[in-house]
């Protein structure tokens, strides 16, 4: 009976943890007028949940002080950061129309097929890049480019993380008052889950042997 208690205040802590943070994401957001709000506020996010899943002891301190301190310390850099997502964003959509409305019957398959593929790769880096941006201090050009290169070397959490959007976005679509507490945070906290064990291989795969 114990072991149940214990769970259920485990996991109504979890619920109002992620509620808070999701909160402060949505503040934050706001507070930038989305446009110059919403990439600081999502990489201060991915930085919590990160602290939180690789160092504990983080889950007891003042989250929006520390969100406040990583929202201002990331606002260039996260900005110039989601600019070039834009920017690639655009152009993927550009050319995905582009070949879907030539008139050439020989090339157009060819073309929609590479702008596909182009596009998956896009949002499967894209799902990773707020979490590499609060764990690894790079410039904006290699943590874009990392972020796309690790998607493709780990396929298989690139894939649950954009099922879990997927989900997330169909619930919110069911429930939409839900957005105020669950629209963002669940899913950093899952990414956070995977891409910190991911990191932890990497560091495992490249550090030299014991006793070398």
């Amino acid at each position: 009976m114990n072991v149940v208690n214990e769970g259920v205040r485990t996991t109504c802590i979890w619920i109002a943890r992620l509620a808070y943070l999701n909160l402060i994401w949505l503040l934050f957001a706001l507070a930038g007028l989305v446009v110059f709000g919403f990439f600081p506020a999502a990489v201060a996010g991915y930085q919590i949940t990160r602290d939180w899943v690789h160092n504990p002891e983080s889950r007891e301190q003042p989250v929006f002080r520390r969100f406040a301190s990583l929202f201002r310390a990331n606002l260039l850099r996260a900005n110039l950061a989601g600019a070039v997502i834009v920017a690639i964003a655009l152009l993927l959509i550009a050319a995905l129309r582009l070949a879907w409305e030539s008139s050439d019957a020989a090339w157009q398959l060819p073309a929609v097929g590479i702008a596909v593929i182009a596009s998956v790769v896009f949002v499967g880096g894209l799902v990773h890049l707020p979490f590499l941006a609060a764990h690894v201090d790079a410039p904006v050009r290699a943590l874009v480019r990392s972020a796309w290169l690790y998607a493709l070397a780990h396929p298989v959490g690139t894939v649950v993380i954009c099922g879990a959007w997927v989900g997330v976005s169909f619930l919110l679509g069911a429930f939409p008052a839900a957005a105020l507490f669950f629209s963002f945070s669940p899913v950093a906290l899952l990414t956070a889950l995977i891409d910190v064990r991911g990191f932890r291989r990497l560091e495992q795969r490249h550090s030299p042997p014991s006793g070398a």
